[in-house]
């Protein structure tokens, strides 16, 4: 049986776990974290790259900003990444190339399949 991988995050008034295949996408602003999930947004004081490391593969640096849930990807350009339910995030140009590869590594082993 697979186990959902989670995140706990501590934010002001609450400690709160959250299924990481729920998370469309992580914003960093200042020094705080957004993340962006199927049902709310949690604010929470942490490092972006400190989240990078503990969520792992399925997840992509796009921007020094933003990390991205690939398994809710629903389209990209060269300047963007659309994901599930709308929301757009940046991709940077000099990451277009590596992301690219990334993602298809990603949709060819497990991410996704194609009809």
């Amino acid at each position: 049986m697979r186990r959902n991988r989670q995140l706990f995050i501590n934010t002001r008034n609450r400690g709160i776990t959250i299924d990481a295949d729920k998370i469309l996408y992580i914003e960093s602003v200042s020094r705080k974290v957004k993340i962006h999930t199927m049902q709310e947004i949690v604010e929470a004081y942490a490092a972006l790259g400190e989240l990078e490391r503990q969520l792992g593969g399925s997840f992509y640096r796009c921007h020094r900003g933003y990390l991205v849930n690939m398994a809710h990807i629903r389209e990209y350009k060269s300047d963007c990444i659309t994901l599930t339910g709308g929301d757009t995030v940046y991709l940077t140009k000099k990451k277009y190339g590596e992301f690219v590869n990334t993602y298809m590594w990603y949709l060819q082993n497990g991410g996704a399949f194609s009809v």
